[in-house]
C-alpha cells in the first residue's frame, strides 16, 4: 500500500467538502500521519500525498476554508508562515469539529 493509499484509508466524508481525518490524533485536536519514517501532522501529509506540495522548514499549514482541525481536504489549506498562522488563529478560536456553512460567516456544529 502507498503512503497515499494508506492516508486516504484514515480518512471519510465530513460535513460540506470536508475530507475527515478517523485516523490518530494528538492531544491538540490534530491528527498525525507516520510518512518518511517520522509522524506528522495529518493536514501536512494531506498537502504533500494529496496536493503535491513540499513542505519547507519554515511552513506551517491553515486551515483557510472550513477552520476545522479535523479535515484534511488539502483544497481547504494553505502554506503560511508561523506568524501568519498565529495571527489568524487568534481570530479563528473555534470548535474543531464546526463546520461553516456554504457561503455564510455562521459555524455550526
Amino acid at each position: 500500500m502507498t503512503p497515499r493509499e494508506r492516508f486516504l484509508a484514515k480518512t471519510q466524508p465530513g460535513p460540506g467538502d470536508c475530507l475527515d481525518w478517523i485516523g490518530a490524533f494528538s492531544g491538540n485536536g490534530y491528527g498525525y500521519f507516520w510518512l518518511d519514517g517520522k509522524s506528522i501532522g495529518a493536514h501536512c501529509a494531506a498537502l504533500i500525498l494529496i496536493g503535491g506540495i513540499e513542505l519547507g522548514p519554515g511552513d506551517t499549514v491553515d486551515h483557510v476554508v472550513c477552520r476545522r482541525t479535523v479535515c484534511v481536504n488539502d483544497d481547504h489549506m494553505e502554506v503560511v508562515t508561523r506568524s501568519e498562522n498565529t495571527k489568524r488563529g487568534n481570530y479563528a478560536r473555534v470548535d474543531p469539529f464546526a463546520s461553516r456553512r456554504e457561503g455564510e460567516d455562521v459555524w455550526t456544529r
